[in-house]
Order: structure tokens, then C-alpha cells, then sequence
């Protein structure tokens, strides 16, 4: 792995924004020159070369933001770490809840309000054992039939 002006444009080398060229993609970006990156470093997740100015680079971010940086900030080029985890599918619920969701601070499962007590939803009741199902009276109901909701 190289590192500067002299580095080769490859993957894994460390190059300043100045010297990449547009379209490329890059990972662990430099906030200010000389910090040691914090932008784009988990995994799988790259930014691309957008523009260029006088002193600034511009960046499309994992976001889909455009954030533009000094042009003699280091980052590294395309050895992206981890690049198929995202397209990876959730084998558990659990590995959704306790990992994904739980990380975002996200809440999951979701439940519905019809199957929540009345003080938790306003679509929630005790009053029926069978949530969400309608109770109707079924077409071949006898008007005399006691106990049965039949139409009159």
C-alpha cells in the first residue's frame, strides 16, 4: 500500500482527492487533511468522485448527500471491505431485530392497533377473543336460533 503524492492508482492505495479522477469511488475520507478519516468507513459503503473546483472536491456520499472536501484530504481507493454484505438476506428475525433494527434504533416488529389493548391504541379493544376479524352474522343464520347475531 502506498501512501501520497507518488502512490499508483490502484485499489488500496491512499492518494489525496486532487490526484483521483472523477467517478472513482473511495472510502475512509478525511474530514480535515491529517485526521485519519471519518467518513464512509463501514462496510460496504463507498462515495464517489463527483466534481471538482479550486479547493474542493465533491463527494456523493452512501446518503445520496453531496458534501464537498478540501482537495489535499487522503482517502482510500476501492478496496471496498465487506462490498456484498448489504445484498445479503436476514436468515432470523432475531438477526433483524437484535442487529439491523436495533442499531437505527428503529422499532420492530410491528404490531398492529387492532390487537392491542384500548389504552395503547385507539383502535385497540378487549371486547372480541378474534382481532381484526369482523363479526358479522354468517348468510345461512337462522333468525330463531338463540345465541346467534342474525339479521331480522
Amino acid at each position: 500500500m502506498d501512501l501520497g503524492n507518488n502512490a499508483l492508482l490502484k485499489p488500496g492505495n491512499t492518494l489525496y482527492l486532487k490526484d483521483i479522477p472523477l467517478g472513482t469511488s473511495v472510502f475512509n475520507i478525511e474530514a480535515r487533511p491529517g485526521d485519519g478519516g471519518k467518513f464512509v468507513r463501514s462496510g460496504g459503503c463507498f462515495a464517489k468522485i463527483i466534481a471538482k473546483q479550486d479547493n474542493e472536491v465533491v463527494l456523493l456520499l452512501p446518503s445520496k448527500k453531496q458534501k464537498a472536501f478540501h482537495k489535499d484530504v487522503g482517502q482510500q481507493l476501492e478496496q471496498l471491505p465487506a462490498s456484498g454484505r448489504k445484498e445479503k438476506p436476514f436468515l432470523k428475525a432475531r438477526t433483524t431485530r437484535y442487529f439491523y433494527m436495533k442499531a437505527r434504533n428503529k422499532l420492530y416488529p410491528r404490531v398492529k392497533g387492532q390487537s392491542m389493548n384500548a389504552v395503547d391504541h385507539p383502535h385497540g379493544t378487549s371486547r372480541s377473543s378474534k382481532k381484526g376479524q369482523p363479526t358479522i352474522a354468517p348468510k345461512n343464520a337462522s333468525t330463531r336460533s338463540k345465541g346467534r347475531k342474525a339479521e331480522t
